[in-house]
């Protein structure tokens, strides 16, 4: 088994039937330790078995599903890769990947034109999405 980190997405929309649902996936930027969770916003822990290098401007990192959409269970493998991207070590972006990006990330120069960017967040993971999927 590879080590790993989570990122976990809520009221995020579907790439094979556009509803919103929620979805776990897996990615390889960070501390890999199996068990850290992650949401937009959160800032990467860098203890213990890490992959890549921390203090980057901007990267992208790859992630793929580990869940599937609760109203249609896609999507399809091979459609099922997520750029996730991190702004000096805090996950700021997320899209559905078109696989642009080579390899398990990439230290790019700027967001791709329309992205939306959410700012860091602090506190508690906060109360269950609108699908009713608990938060971390």
């Amino acid at each position: 088994m590879g080590s790993y980190a989570w990122l976990e997405l809520h009221d995020f929309e579907c790439r094979a039937c556009g509803r919103l649902s929620c979805f776990e996936f897996q990615h390889k930027w960070g501390s890999l330790d199996c068990v850290t969770w992650y949401a937009l916003g959160d800032k990467l822990n860098w203890d213990g078995l890490t992959y890549g290098e921390e203090g980057h401007r901007l990267v992208v990192a790859n992630g793929i599903a580990a869940s599937s959409c609760t109203h249609c269970g896609g999507p399809e493998d091979g459609q099922d890769h997520l750029d996730i991207f991190v702004e000096n070590d805090v996950i700021t972006a997320v899209q559905w990947s078109d696989r642009e990006y080579e390899g398990p990330f990439a230290v790019i120069e700027d967001y791709p034109p329309g992205l939306p960017r959410i700012s860091p967040r602090s506190g508690s993971a906060g109360p269950p999405c609108a699908r009713g999927c608990p938060r971390r």
